[in-house]
């Protein structure tokens, strides 16, 4: 039997079809299909075989959202439920205040208050889970206020850097 899961990852939208072969999956993503071997672990380690190729990736989980580890790079992945109406858009606030999205350790923190920022900037590099987290910019801007620091230990929904509300480029005004 195949189970489809759909995910967000930033502005993309997938379906990944996974169906289960013997003690192997046999997972679909766009075009590419690939045979995958995993050995889990209570640690929410994955060891992977796919197509032949060993890796490891570490997964964590937090609602609908799934942080996902490999290969030095991090993804946080959405599931989309398809009997919700719409997927909630990140207005107000959110464009403009980044958090911990769950308990981690402050590695770097790679902005200072004034800062301009590009859309993507990565701005706090975060650990937890043996997994590296990088909180980007959701848009250009002037970083307001850092709330964190390298060494710091941060609780899941803690405001750590704040960017200023954009110009009104016709007024001038925020």
């Amino acid at each position: 039997m195949t189970r489809d899961f759909t995910y967000t990852a930033g502005d993309r939208t997938a379906t990944v079809a996974v169906e289960k072969q013997g003690d192997a999956y046999v997972v679909t993503l766009g075009a590419h299909t690939y045979r995958v071997h995993a050995l889990t672990d209570a640690r929410s380690r994955l060891d992977l075989n796919v197509d032949g190729r060993q890796t490891r990736a570490y997964v964590a989980a937090d609602g609908d959202a799934r942080y996902v580890g490999l290969d030095g790079a991090t993804w946080t992945l959405v599931k989309v439920d398809p009997r919700r109406r719409a997927q909630r858009g990140r207005g107000g606030a959110g464009d403009s205040t980044l958090a911990a999205v769950m308990p981690s350790l402050v590695l770097d923190v790679l902005v200072s208050q004034g800062d301009a920022v590009e859309k993507g900037d990565v701005l706090v590099l975060l650990e937890a889970m043996k997994m590296e987290i990088r909180l980007t910019a959701p848009r250009a801007g002037r970083v307001e206020a850092v709330n964190c620091r390298a060494g710091e230990v941060v609780q899941r929904g803690q405001m750590l850097v704040t960017l200023a509300q954009p110009t009104d480029p016709v007024n001038g005004q925020e």
